[in-house]
């Protein structure tokens, strides 16, 4: 996923619920927003109940019941990138329908569009036939999706497991790990990698998270040439390289 092109940052702001077959309960969902969320849909229910299209504080939502697979086998061919969840091609494969969410908010602040869609879409899994969401470039486990969101919400924290892909992967047939983020560009920040470590994948991508957590949390800018600070009196570098295919600048950590 690291070659993805990069007008693909629109993907936290859609995402798609699977579901098994074909079936939706519109009431249960406006039930479950208002409960979880305090989101009130019955104006855009009395409307049209499977494609609601309403305001919320002045970002534009559609949540839509698509009676049909998501196209193209798109939710099929991104199901392999998530290596924390071996089920999802199986999942992806199997789903019969899904619910579309969008949102479009021109003069609204990218972070928040990113928490509306989390709690949207959270919701919308808790329909008894969800199966998995497909968002930022892959399919996620429901449980493992609504769980980091009642986490996130609950701590006052960005959604950064709901929202950021993390990559890990190997240039050297497992020689060395590498790690890094998909989605932070999206909310305005650079996104990161950490390139052939030495360390453990485990270890690398814990630490990528912490890191995309810190940096969505308390807005920070790392400048090129700077320094992290670690414990122990310990600093790495950080250096903004420029990535050609992708036509974009990322934030390297020496990690």
């Amino acid at each position: 996923m690291n070659n993805e092109n990069k007008e693909e940052k629109k993907w936290p702001f859609v995402s798609s619920v699977l579901l098994k077959n074909r079936s939706f309960n519109p009431k249960k969902l406006s039930r479950d927003l208002r409960h979880d969320w305090g989101i009130d849909v019955s104006e855009a229910m009395a409307k049209d109940p499977e494609a609601l299209v309403f305001d919320q504080d002045g970002i534009l939502c559609t949540i839509s019941y698509m009676p049909a697979k998501v196209p193209r086998e798109e939710a099929e061919e991104r199901a392999v990138y998530n290596y924390m969840w071996p089920e999802a091609v199986n999942v992806a494969k199997q789903h019969q329908a899904h619910i579309l969410i969008a949102l479009l908010g021109r003069q609204a602040d990218p972070r928040d569009m990113g928490k509306l869609m989390v709690k949207l879409a959270a919701s919308c899994l808790k329909q008894i036939n969800a199966t998995g969401i497909y968002t930022i470039g892959t399919v996620m486990n429901p449980d493992v999706y609504i769980r980091s969101a009642e986490f996130a919400f609950r701590e006052n924290k960005f959604p950064v497991m709901n929202l950021i892909y993390f990559e890990l992967f190997s240039n050297d047939r497992g020689r060395t790990a590498s790690v890094d983020t998909y989605g932070m560009s999206a909310f305005g920040k650079h996104e990161m990698e950490v390139v052939d470590s030495s360390r453990q994948p485990q270890d690398l991508l814990g630490f990528m998270t912490e890191l995309a957590a810190l940096v969505m949390d308390q807005d920070i800018d790392f400048p090129d040439g700077g320094k992290l600070n670690l414990p122990h009196d310990q600093s790495i570098d950080v250096h903004l390289v420029h990535d050609e295919h992708l036509d974009i600048d990322i934030l390297k950590f020496d990690y």
